[in-house]
C-alpha cells in the first residue's frame, strides 16, 4: 500500500466551502500500471452538525460549488455526509462518550457505535486517479474538497466552510 496523509486545515480555504490539500504522489506511470485500486480515506470524520455533500476534484484549484462534475474538470467523486443535527435531548445525550443501550435479552445484537462518534468514510477514486496519472507528468498534486450544505429547501443549498471536520485525509493505493 502506498499512501499520503494530510491534516485538514480550515485556514487553507480560498473560498467559501472550498478546501485545498496539497499532495505529492510519487509514482511513475510504470508503477501505476500495477495499481488495482485507489481510495481517498477520511478518518475521524465528525457527523455532528448539518448534512452536506462533499465533492472531490483532482488537480483543479479553481473547483468550486458551481464547477461541473466532469472528468475534464478533475472530478473524482462525492460523498454525502448525513449530519446528526442539533441535539434536542438531555445534557450529554449527543456526546459520543455516552453509551448506546442494547436490551439484555438480545444476545445476537452487535455493539452499536454512538451516532455522533467519529467515523471513517472511503471514496474509491481509481478511475479519476488513473486519468490524472496518464494526463499529468507530475501526477496528483492537489485535491480540492468542496462542501455544499444540504438544506431541506434547494434554494438554501450553498457552499459552506467549516462543515468538513476530520482528523486526516489519506490517499491509499493497492496492487
Amino acid at each position: 500500500m502506498i499512501g499520503y496523509d494530510s491534516t485538514i486545515s480550515e485556514k487553507s480555504s480560498p473560498a467559501e466551502g472550498v478546501e485545498h490539500i496539497a499532495m505529492k504522489f510519487d509514482l511513475d506511470i510504470e508503477d501505476w500500471e500495477t495499481i488495482t485500486r485507489a481510495d481517498l480515506v477520511f478518518e475521524d470524520l465528525s457527523t455532528v452538525g448539518s448534512s452536506y455533500g462533499l465533492r472531490v476534484f483532482f488537480n483543479n484549484k479553481k473547483a468550486a460549488a458551481g464547477t461541473k462534475r466532469t472528468a475534464k474538470n478533475g472530478y473524482a467523486g462525492r460523498l454525502t455526509i448525513f449530519g446528526h443535527g442539533e441535539c434536542l435531548g438531555s445534557e450529554g445525550h449527543c456526546s459520543s462518550a455516552s453509551k448506546v443501550h442494547v436490551p439484555q435479552d438480545t444476545p445476537a445484537m452487535p455493539v452499536l457505535q454512538h451516532p455522533t462518534a467519529p467515523m471513517k468514510r472511503i471514496l474509491t477514486v481509481t478511475p479519476a486517479l488513473d486519468r490524472v496519472m496518464r494526463r499529468y507528468t507530475k501526477g496528483l498534486h492537489t485535491v480540492t474538497l468542496v462542501t455544499v450544505l444540504h438544506a431541506p429547501l434547494r434554494k438554501n443549498r450553498k457552499p459552506m466552510s467549516g462543515l468538513l471536520r476530520c482528523r486526516r485525509v489519506s490517499l491509499r493505493t493497492y496492487s
